[in-house]
């Protein structure tokens, strides 16, 4: 049977390593759920039936809530994942596991993961195409993985994401793979058939975002380093202008896996009078992982300090994902939305955008003339952090895109977002996106997507606070 999981995991997209991050493996495993209790993913938004999955099948089956992984696009995910294992085998293990040797843990954790096969992703998202939402969480728009919409409030939508192994388990009996002693795809669809009705009368609402909530506030803590010796986080943010604040494991291959892109970002920082301070969060005894965490850093050749994630934080202590990553100014306030996932791309972005928008507070505000911007509806090119806005009396934002010749360009992918979520409209045939959203606030616009023909648009544009017209110019493809 684990030759045939092998080949089976191998060709399959799971959303905790797409996502680049983890969860600690069995230590902060979900409980078999309790008879009659009804599963309250807030992190996710949706409160169901999970008894119904669980007990639709012998084998065991377990339930991760990984929350928010990415403001935008907006996505909270959940993952329920099947162990080709019997439930009263998994009871036997997690038993052995108290008393086990460290040899003897890894043994256990590393059959349990190959038995491991995702059965469903719930999730909610302000994504409303298919193959957009398949991009976002998978990297790729994935074949064998089948989008189902079960809710929706307000600009949040709910789906269920379930991979089909029926014909990956016949080709592998096919192939000459050792018989198997039940016939798992059938039994993996009626798991995933009891999901989809549970779903289908779950109760859907939206999500918490404790993360998202920390904006603003201020990080102070006191902990230690690798050596023992006593950091305040004061003296780490002092001299910095912006810290990114990576929170990893030893035990997190995505947060190794980042780990030598993240000393040569460092580097770039310190140029900047910036930089970058890891948090280390360990579930098992100092004595256990002092060592081992020590030569992580000697091996990737990290230079920017690293120290014990102090205990009772209470933001630290809402950190279930890693990485996890902040930013914060240099008396530790957390300037944006902290970021889930090993995102290197994302934690540059955000600290060029930080970086900038720091610079642009030494610019006057008077003194420069400005070129004026056009009446609504006129063509015009528009500038990075401004988007040429103009007020409006249509009670909504318009996004208004035209080409290089001042002609509407129609089904370019519009986003428009503030500091918790984003919506999506295409522009019509006059090159038009409205969005009726809340008034009295500035919102930032992004070209998701370029139609064919049309170059990518990277600029970040800007509503006025008050409904607006942000007029945008593509250039065609060269």
């Amino acid at each position: 049977m684990k030759k045939m999981l092998k080949a089976l995991i191998t060709g399959l997209v799971l959303a905790a390593l797409t996502a680049g991050f983890c969860v600690p493996v069995m230590a902060e495993a979900e409980a078999a759920p309790a008879a009659g209790n009804i599963k309250k993913l807030e992190h996710v938004g949706v409160n169901f039936d999970f008894d119904s999955v669980y007990d639709s099948t012998e084998y065991d089956t377990q339930l991760d809530e990984y929350g928010i992984i990415r403001r935008t696009p907006f996505l909270a995910v959940a993952e329920i994942i099947y162990f080709m294992i019997p439930k009263d085998e998994m009871i036997e293990m997690d038993n052995k596991l108290l008393d086990a040797s460290d040899e003897e843990k890894q043994t256990l954790q590393t059959y349990v993961q190959s038995s491991a096969l995702p059965l469903a992703y719930i999730v909610c998202s302000d994504l409303t195409d298919e193959k957009e939402l398949k991009l976002a969480l998978f990297e790729q728009d994935v074949d064998n993985v089948v989008c189902t919409e079960t809710g929706t409030v307000d600009s949040y939508h709910f789906y269920a994401l379930i991979p089909s192994y029926g014909d990956a388990f016949k080709n592998a009996e096919n192939a000459g793979e050792e018989a198997l002693d039940t016939d798992f795809g059938a039994d993996i669809e009626k798991v995933q058939e009891t999901l989809l009705k549970a779903l289908s009368e779950a109760e859907y609402y939206k999500p918490h975002d404790e993360l998202g909530d920390t904006v603003g506030t201020v990080i102070q803590f006191e902990s230690v380093d690798l050596d023992g010796n006593t950091v305040k986080s004061g003296d780490l943010f002092k001299d910095n202008k912006i810290t990114m604040i990576n929170v990893w494991g030893s035990w997190c291959i995505n947060c190794l896996n980042e780990m030598e892109a993240l000393e040569a970002m460092h580097k770039r920082l310190l140029e900047k009078g910036c930089g970058i301070v890891g948090i280390e969060y360990e579930y098992e005894n100092r004595d256990v992982w002092e060592e081992r965490a020590r030569g992580i850093l000697k091996e990737y050749g990290i230079t920017y300090p690293s120290v014990l994630m102090p205990e009772n934080h209470e933001i630290f202590d809402i950190v279930h994902q890693y990485p996890t990553t902040f930013f914060v100014d240099s008396e530790g306030k957390i300037l944006t939305a902290p970021i889930a996932g090993a995102r290197v791309e994302e934690y540059e972005k955000t600290f060029d955008r930080l970086f900038a928008g720091e610079e642009a507070e030494a610019v006057p505000e008077s003194g420069d003339a400005a070129e004026s911007t056009p009446e609504s509806g006129d063509a015009a090119e528009a500038a990075p952090d401004n988007g040429g806005a103009v007020e409006n009396t249509e009670n909504k934002y318009r996004v208004i895109v035209r080409d290089d010749e001042g002609n509407p360009v129609e089904g370019a992918f519009i986003q428009l977002c503030d500091d918790v979520s984003c919506q999506f409209q295409k522009t019509d045939a006059d090159g038009v996106a409205s969005f009726e959203t809340d008034e009295q606030k500035a919102y930032e616009v992004h070209v998701r997507q370029a139609p064919e023909g049309y170059a990518p648009d990277e600029n970040v544009y800007k509503t006025l606070e008050t409904y607006s017209d942000v007029n945008i110019s593509l250039q065609k493809a060269a």
